[in-house]
């Protein structure tokens, strides 16, 4: 359902997952409806370890057999990427994750703009070769205040909400966005099924949506569109 609303509004979403429980189980059935509304399908690892937690070799590992499990079903090998728990911040996983030919990843919250993933770790280089070739695309979320976060992330703590004060919060978090030109990213679990999380239905994320692209000269890309539009404007210095 929230592919087809994706779909009338013209949006390419990432679609990221976590392939041991994703591939044939029981909203596989639904991949081709939702390969055919233009949905970007991504990884969010094999399962749900940190990579952070294992050093380079099982980050690799993890991301590799997720990648080659997708590739396997859809014919195709994603570019695209998302870290479990925003945890893949440490130069080992973000080596990871380029070495398996990922070009985006889009969970990492360091401000409203994409940006090339920055050497941390011991970092000697400077200049172009202090990045990773690996963009990070930002989710939309501001902490305006102990206990309150501006968000377009509809799940969690947003899902217990009345529909009108998650709405009222949405649109805050896209008025900052848009004001500082930065990305309006919603990152979501509509539909998902587990314990931990609330997971409401489609209407804030259509309204997320439609309220975004009624904003005058907003662009409505994709991560690849982003990165293609990254690695042009690099190559041009003032």
């Amino acid at each position: 359902a929230a592919t087809q609303v994706e779909a009338e509004y013209g949006v390419k979403g990432e679609w990221l997952l976590r392939t041991s429980s994703a591939i044939n189980g029981p909203d596989w059935e639904y991949l081709d409806q939702i390969l055919a509304n233009g949905a970007l399908i991504g990884s969010h690892t094999l399962n749900e370890y940190t990579l952070d937690s294992g050093g380079y070799a099982s980050a690799y590992a993890n991301i590799n057999q997720s990648l080659n499990d997708l590739e396997a079903q859809l014919g195709a090998r994603p570019t695209i990427f998302v870290g479990p728990g925003m945890m893949a911040f440490r130069d080992t996983s973000k080596q990871a994750i380029a070495d398996n030919n990922i070009l985006t990843t889009g969970d990492m919250s360091h401000g409203p703009y994409p940006n090339f993933a920055l050497k941390v770790d011991n970092a000697t280089d400077y200049g172009p070769d202090a990045h990773f070739s690996l963009l990070e695309i930002p989710v939309s979320r501001y902490y305006a205040r102990p206990g309150e976060t501006w968000a377009s992330l509809i799940y969690a703590h947003m899902g217990s909400m009345a529909l009108v004060d998650e709405i009222a919060y949405i649109e805050k978090t896209v008025d900052l966005t848009y004001e500082l030109g930065g990305v309006i990213n919603l990152y979501d679990h509509i539909g998902d099924i587990g314990s931990m999380w609330i997971h409401p239905d489609v209407a804030p994320f259509e309204h997320y949506i439609a309220y975004s692209l009624a904003k005058p000269y907003v662009w409505n890309t994709d991560p690849l569109e982003i990165y293609d539009w990254g690695t042009t404007r690099d190559g041009v210095s003032l």
